[in-house]
């Protein structure tokens, strides 16, 4: 979704399937309560009983107002490569210090670095206390070290920094009409 779809009062749905209502917008962002509660308490306000959520411009990507919304943005062919089970088993290996790392929002966009991109998933703080951006540079098929200093000045990589691959193209059908089922005659 996009900014100017959301309104106060309004129910949505995040990636993960959870339910909020838009309590408030801001210039770039908006807030929201969960809907997920025990108690129909929570739910009365403003002020609110529960923590507003702030939804940023990438939160804001990943909400819907419907499952059908959603199994259709599911269904768009995205020119990320995605990751290799090695990629992962090499990504988790390598650990870091994720929950000490004081700056998590840092790590939810990849960056361009030297004709790649690198994908920050971790950091750990040596012993100076500088922090140092653990990443996985994704056509290079490798783990990756960056100062957080050098990480914060490379440039977000958006899906135009992606090649086109022929075996990602759009479907002109419509996901929810398609039966796996049904045999082909």
């Amino acid at each position: 979704m996009k900014h100017y779809e959301f309104s106060i009062g309004m129910e949505f749905m995040s990636s993960g399937g959870l339910r909020y209502r838009c309590t408030d917008i801001g210039t770039r962002t908006i807030m929201a309560i969960s809907l997920e509660v025990t108690d129909p308490k929570l739910l009365e306000g403003p002020p609110y009983m529960q923590d507003e959520i702030v939804f940023d411009e990438v939160d804001m990507a990943r909400c819907f107002t419907s499952h059908k919304e959603a199994i259709l943005q599911a269904s768009k062919k995205s020119k990320h490569p995605g990751f290799s089970s090695k990629a992962i088993k090499q990504m988790f290996s390598r650990g870091g210090d994720y929950q000490r790392y004081p700056r998590k929002n840092l790590l939810r966009l990849d960056r361009l670095y030297d004709n790649d991109v690198a994908h920050p998933y971790s950091a750990y703080q040596q012993d100076d206390g500088e922090w140092v951006i653990l990443c996985y540079l994704i056509f290079a098929d490798r783990p990756h070290e960056i100062t957080e200093h050098d990480f914060l000045r490379l440039e977000i990589a958006n899906e135009e920094n992606f090649p086109d691959s022929g075996s990602q193209t759009e479907s002109d059908e419509d996901p929810l009409e398609i039966n796996p089922f049904q045999s082909e005659r």
